[in-house]
């Protein structure tokens, strides 16, 4: 499972509205084709996003899984949003924020062709008692916070991990010294499959090889500009400025005979060739301080709405706090160094 935040949130809630469930659901009750309302009212929703004042109205995002729709049950569906709530409202009880669920079985998972599940949510950015401005995520204060949870959740429902090794890609297309407008994307895929294909036939053995591969491409005309310790750049023939190839196989250290004495060594390792295999202890060890830099944060935010929404200490008791908030003891928690909360009053 992957959590995604989306930028978007300045406009009126009737296109988030329209996308969630279809252009003809709010006039004639008509969902589009793969979604389901999980939770919520969509207009209640759509009605308090529309009334705001503030200049973003609304927070976007989705849970995204490569597991089938029917292959997670309707209790875990309802756990994992849940859970999601009380990390993301910290402190806050169910009736300060309104929040939209909407299930999508349309996307297709790329590696079976089959419907996978997605978990929309759609958040007005009002809190209701007080009616001031809701920012349920902030980037430079909750990125940490959110992959956290995302780790503590995946490990604890058993969900495909999108940080386990056996999902590290040959190319990573989205690194890039170029603008998100020219970043090559398609142009990395293209290499990938060229170089991977390449690979298997045994044609690269070092990093020197890879080099002439890249010049050596049909119809591509790549010239490589740079290589540093860790990547190498190419520039196309009708390009301007060189394209960062960051991966395995554009290490200084890649070497075909250790990939192929570990295959032999364990013909199931099918990650890439200069990965590590993840292990049970080293899982662990990811996992465990997930949960330390999860707890850690909890408290600040939770600090941090009980100040701006007036809440007491009696509510804050009574607020059911996530799965994964208790105390973990060898690790030190994650601090949020600015801005900084006050601690809970007991």
């Amino acid at each position: 499972m992957l959590l995604k935040i989306f930028s978007r949130g300045k406009g009126s809630g009737n296109a988030p509205i329209d996308y969630l469930l279809g252009d003809d659901y709010m006039s004639e009750g008509k969902l589009r084709a793969g979604a389901r309302i999980v939770s919520g009212n969509p207009v209640v929703t759509q009605a308090m996003i529309n009334s705001s004042n503030f200049a973003r109205r609304y927070t976007a995002g989705v849970l995204s899984f490569e597991e089938a729709p029917d292959a997670i049950s309707e209790a875990d569906k309802q756990a994992i949003i849940q859970d999601f709530e009380k990390a993301m409202f910290a402190g806050m009880a169910h009736d300060r924020y309104n929040v939209l669920w909407v299930e999508h079985t349309d996307k297709l998972n790329p590696k079976t062709g089959k419907p996978r599940l997605e978990l929309n949510f759609l958040i007005p950015n009002t809190e209701i008692y007080t009616g001031k401005r809701l920012q349920p995520y902030y980037h430079g204060q909750d990125a940490k916070y959110f992959r956290a949870w995302q780790t503590l959740t995946n490990n604890r429902f058993k969900l495909s991990d999108p940080d386990d090794v056996s999902h590290a890609r040959l190319i990573n297309p989205y690194d890039s010294n170029q603008s998100p407008k020219t970043s090559h994307k398609s142009l990395k895929t293209q290499i990938e499959a060229y170089l991977s294909f390449k690979l298997m036939s045994g044609k690269l053995k070092k990093r020197e090889d890879v080099i002439k591969e890249l010049e050596s491409m049909p119809d591509m005309e790549l010239t490589v500009t740079r290589q540093s310790a860790k990547f190498i750049s190419v520039t196309p023939a009708d390009a301007q400025k060189p394209i960062r190839l960051k991966g395995f196989l554009f290490d200084e250290s890649f070497d075909f005979t250790n990939y192929q004495a570990k295959q032999i060594a364990d013909p199931s390792n099918t990650t890439t060739p200069n990965a590590k295999k993840e292990t049970i202890a080293s899982k662990s060890d990811r996992v465990k301080q997930a949960q330390a830099d999860f707890k850690g944060i909890y408290a600040y935010k939770a600090a941090q709405h009980a100040r701006k929404y007036h809440i007491e200490g009696d509510e804050l008791n009574l607020v059911a706090k996530p799965f994964d908030y208790q105390p973990v003891k060898g690790i030190e928690p994650y601090k949020v160094n600015k801005p900084r909360y006050p601690a809970l009053s007991r």
